[in-house]
């Protein structure tokens, strides 16, 4: 009897192992363990920007989950002029870049060729392999968030929850606050200005609709200063 009650520990000790090998695996890292079965404090509710999980998508300038664009001076098929031609043994949809060498030709490579170096030497064009700095792929790991896509949420800062008065509408850490915005008719308008043409400002509402306003119809904003 006592032999059956040890297997049968093992097994259930067993049973957990793999059941939290299974959690980790099928991505429940992405929310955060540590917000499973954790209530938001007093006070607060779970973030509205990452739905707790502590992490936004990254906007670093040209990240694309999380690889940016490799600096170095590799073909890349975004930079110079590519070209469609008709070159024996090779399909008509190859596209080419041209090298205008010192004897009066040009050297071309083809899209095939996209991540290695290609260098004047003595004004001659001189493939010398792949970028060492992208490996030969023309993208390197975005340095802000080191390749994953993903970095602290800038809302609640990677803590998963904000105060309960905060919203997606109004936050103290948006950049463009909304206003109550004062007019002529005697209207009070709580909005975001999106932006002004001429005389001719354009407004968001906390219920997202779009609104156009004559610009001398505006008395004051938020700040109460006239405009």
């Amino acid at each position: 009897m006592q032999k059956d009650s040890d297997s049968s520990h093992c097994l259930r000790v067993i049973g957990l192992v793999f059941a939290v090998f299974v959690l980790l695996s099928t991505g429940c890292d992405r929310v955060g363990l540590s917000q499973i079965a954790k209530a938001p404090p007093k006070g607060m509710k779970v973030c509205f920007q990452c739905e707790g999980s502590e992490k936004s998508a990254c906007l670093s300038p040209g990240c694309k989950d999380g690889w940016v664009e490799c600096t170095a001076p590799c073909l890349k098929l975004n930079r110079g002029a590519w070209q469609h031609m008709h070159v024996d043994g090779h399909p008509d949809t190859d596209v080419w870049q041209g090298f205008h060498q010192v004897d009066g030709r040009t050297q071309y490579w083809n899209q095939n060729h996209v991540g290695e170096v290609i260098e004047m030497r003595g004004g001659m064009a001189v493939n010398i392999g792949k970028c060492t700095v992208c490996g030969g792929t023309g993208k390197v790991k975005c340095s802000a968030c080191d390749g994953t896509g993903r970095v602290g949420c800038p809302i609640c800062e990677g803590k998963g929850f904000v105060p309960e008065t905060w919203t997606a509408f109004s936050n103290p850490k948006q950049k463009n606050p909304p206003n109550m915005i004062q007019l002529k008719d005697g209207r009070r308008i709580y909005a975001k200005i999106e932006t002004r043409i001429g005389s001719r400002v354009y407004i968001r509402t906390e219920a997202g609709k779009q609104e156009e306003l004559a610009a001398d119809d505006i008395v004051s904003t938020g700040s109460g200063q006239t405009k």
